[in-house]
């Protein structure tokens, strides 16, 4: 079982209802949310989305990503979510993902008094 860490990252309740829709979607046994910064197609800015890891891509990337003591699993709120990209985890520590005009924005946390 691949070890899974914790980060400090939270999910509005439209974000998490996105990611627990892809995962009711999936057609992978089982499937494991990821989250991923990229472009798509021709699209001029990277984003981040979230898509879906099968078994074997989760065995192989953690197995990798250990042997260089990194996780590739993280709790998220509750939610089991791969992120391969273990360099831009510090721009998700301390946020909050939401959704913005259909797209997977980070956001700052508001503080609280």
């Amino acid at each position: 079982m691949p070890r899974v860490a914790t980060l400090d990252l939270q999910l509005t309740a439209d974000a998490r209802a996105r990611a627990k829709s892809l995962l009711r979607k999936g057609d992978l046994d089982p499937s494991t949310l990821c989250l991923l910064k990229g472009r798509r197609d021709d699209e001029p800015q990277e984003h981040w989305y979230f898509g879906l890891y099968g078994p074997q891509n989760v065995d192989f990337l953690s197995q990798e990503l250990e042997g260089l003591d990194r996780a590739l699993l993280y709790d998220v709120g509750g939610l089991i979510v791969a992120i391969p990209q273990v360099d831009l985890l510090v721009e998700l520590y301390g946020k909050t993902l939401a959704i913005r005009q259909e797209r997977i924005v980070v956001l700052e946390r508001e503080r609280g008094i």
